[in-house]
């Protein structure tokens, strides 16, 4: 197993990815203040796209597991909360 950044590190509010090819969407390096929740949402190609992966915390964490991404082309981000960041990884094996 080996995760390969799908961004040029931490990133905030919402956009979409070209999927690099290959493997499976692999979670998210969450950063957050420990004082207010950071979420993080994963869709399919776009904002109306079938959503992968859900995370919200208040504490900082790796969130990591092959998620099944259908071949997307694009993966749709939607990162929000006071105070973090998050970095997005997929899994190739």
């Amino acid at each position: 197993m080996q995760l390969h950044s799908l961004t040029d590190g931490a990133i905030t509010g919402t956009g979409t990815l070209k999927r690099k090819g290959g493997g499976a969407f692999g979670g998210a390096l969450i950063n957050t203040d420990n004082t207010n929740a950071m979420t993080v949402a994963i869709h399919l190609n776009d904002a109306n796209g079938k959503k992968i992966f859900n995370a919200a915390t208040i504490s900082s964490g790796f969130f990591i597991a092959p998620i099944d991404d259908e071949g997307a082309d694009c993966l749709y981000y939607s990162i929000t909360g006071t105070g973090g960041t998050a970095q997005l990884f997929s899994w190739v094996s």
